[in-house]
């Protein structure tokens, strides 16, 4: 089963990360941590740079509970949400 999670660091995602170990460890699945950025000249370097770094500690919280997981950093032109479910399909 693979869980998708969509992080941007906030206590919100946190809240996320701990529902999607819950559920990871009840199916055997894998979690795919994903944060979308609209890109191009609307987003500067350092939150690109930020972002990376937020997936980053992501991936590490969800390793310290021995959940599989990947981390996607999606940058391609479209709103958050819109983005995430053409991710998804």
């Amino acid at each position: 089963m693979k869980i998708l999670v969509g992080y941007k660091g906030t206590d919100v995602g946190k809240e996320l990360m701990n529902i999607a170990v819950k559920h990871a460890k009840a199916f055997d699945g894998e979690i795919l941590i994903v944060t979308s950025m609209i890109g191009g000249d609307k987003t500067e370097r350092q939150e690109l740079a930020d972002a990376e770094k937020n997936l980053d500690q992501a991936k590490a919280y969800f390793d310290d509970f021995g959940v599989k997981s990947e981390i996607h950093l999606l940058v391609r032109g479209f709103e958050a949400g819109e983005d995430i479910v053409r991710f998804a399909k």
